[in-house]
């Protein structure tokens, strides 16, 4: 179990590189019989590195990751690099595949597992890991990459054993006509031989050759994403611009207010003491008027026609003279 699933990584890797170069990102790849299982299909597509745990630890991370399985843990994206465009999956009822086997076993090219023992035990480890709801088509048609557009992933199931047997022939588009009608070197012109029935369902389902670079509606609802993006974080700017000199009025408000305030306060304190100080000040004033000012007139008035050489004592003089309190 630790061997296969260092195969299964070191496998994913070399494909992971593979096809990211130019040929693979440019015109598409073609993976056949590959992956098997679905723990194949997540090291190959889901995001992240592989990482290839120390030596000693192979099988501990093993359990970690069955555990982590039987838990359900939750599905990450596929790298959209690496996600397919569509899935040709080859179906054949068993007799059909039986009777394919027993001819492989009996022909003289026949390979060293071609016999119905192997078969067999290859037919049960496919049925064991592609169930219906949670095998590899399954997955790939429920897994999600990581770019901004999505895409989905195109399953399209070819009954082997029915497309051997019809004879309809394919509305093919002329580019694949061309390609996989045309007679091979040596062959007779006249009468060149039939392309494979299932090699033409293929080539119906895939559709014409053509690059992987974006469409021009690629391009278009990229740049109306990106268009869309930047009205977006405009109006974000916008709309902080706008909280900012609403705070900042808000502010300036808030202090106008506190000024305001604290004058009318002030104003009020001095508005009062002088209250109080008129009202201090109002029997001083009426002790003057009525003790002093009357005599220190007529003082002044005396001072102002003598006009003698030493004013103030002569004013002393004549206050204590005429003091009315002392007659």
């Amino acid at each position: 179990s630790t061997q296969s699933t260092w195969a299964d990584k070191c496998l994913a890797m070399m494909l992971r590189w593979k096809m990211l170069q130019p040929a693979c990102r440019n015109q598409g790849y073609v993976l056949d019989g590959y992956p098997k299982t679905v723990a194949q299909a997540k090291l190959l597509l889901e995001e992240g590195e592989i990482e290839v745990p120390p030596e000693g630890e192979e099988e501990e991370e093993e359990a970690e990751q069955e555990a982590a399985a039987d838990e359900g843990d939750e599905q990450r994206r596929a790298d959209d690099r690496f996600l397919p465009d569509k899935v040709i999956v080859l179906e054949a009822q068993n007799e059909f595949l039986t009777k394919r086997a027993m001819e492989a076993a009996g022909s003289a090219d026949k390979k060293p597992h071609d016999n119905p023992t192997d078969f067999q035990r290859r037919l049960d480890h496919f049925k064991l890991n592609t169930p219906a709801t949670t095998g590899v088509t399954a997955y790939l048609e429920s897994v999600l990459g990581t770019a901004p557009l999505e895409r989905e992933v195109t399953v399209r199931a070819i009954h082997v054993d029915r497309a051997v047997a019809t004879k309809q022939p394919f509305d093919l588009p002329q580019s694949l006509k061309v390609s996989l009608l045309a007679p091979s070197e040596g062959a007779d012109i006249l009468d060149p031989p039939q392309p494979d029935r299932i090699l033409l369902e293929a080539a119906h389902f895939l559709g014409e050759p053509h690059n992987y670079g974006p469409t021009p509606m690629e391009l278009e609802a990229a740049y109306r994403l990106e268009v869309e993006r930047e009205a977006e974080r405009k109006a974000r700017a916008a709309e902080a611009d706008r909280n900012r000199a609403a705070r900042e009025l808000a502010d300036r408000q808030e202090l106008e207010r506190l000024r305001q305030e604290e004058a009318e306060r002030l104003e009020a304190i001095k508005q009062e003491e002088r209250q109080m100080l008129e009202i201090r000040k109002t029997p001083l004033k009426r002790y003057l008027m009525d003790n002093v000012i009357p005599v220190l007139t007529q003082g002044l008035v005396e001072i102002c026609e003598t006009r003698p050489e030493d004013p103030i004592d002569s004013l002393a003089e004549w206050l204590f003279r005429h003091n009315p309190q002392s007659q």
